[in-house]
């Protein structure tokens, strides 16, 4: 299982650029080419590359979450300023979090390696804490001896 702890966090707020997922919330190839093909634009236009310069910590954040029933799929950092073209994605609670770390050869093995094993592993695992619901997100930390390295952050609440 991937190295995991809880962490208290301060309430923050990301800015970066969203996109509706608009495909059922089971039908996992539909979401999946939706968030490949907002990635690859988000990439080719330089946005990524921007948002990341423009960072206070030079770390990606790779969001979802549900809002007014919607699908949402963000990419966002956290700034001292306003970043052109971008728009507030997501406030995230002040609490505990449950953080999942691991590393990859890329930005999106990355992403699948992350999410399942907060979804598919540590949270039917934990007996103490649970995830319900609000605003996750993979941060993208490093690059280190060509390896993503990086962390599920999961706001979760005592049983």
């Amino acid at each position: 299982m991937a190295h995991h702890y809880f962490e208290d966090k301060e309430a923050f707020t990301l800015v970066g650029v969203s996109t509706e997922l608009v495909a059922d919330y089971t039908d996992f190839e539909e979401i999946n080419k939706q968030k490949a093909a907002f990635w690859q634009k988000v990439n080719e236009d330089g946005t990524v590359q921007k948002l990341i310069d423009e960072s206070i910590d030079g770390h990606l954040f790779v969001i979802n979450e549900a809002v007014d029933n919607k699908m949402m799929h963000s990419v966002g950092v956290q700034s001292d300023h306003e970043i052109d073209g971008t728009v507030k994605v997501t406030d995230f609670p002040e609490g505990k979090y449950l953080i999942i770390e691991d590393k990859a050869d890329d930005r999106q093995t990355l992403n699948d390696l992350l999410t399942y094993a907060a979804f598919g592993q540590v949270l039917n695992e934990i007996t103490d804490y649970a995830y319900v619901g609000g605003p996750n997100a993979v941060v993208h930390m490093e690059i280190k001896e060509d390896q993503h390295l990086g962390q599920m952050w999961l706001p979760v609440i005592a049983q």
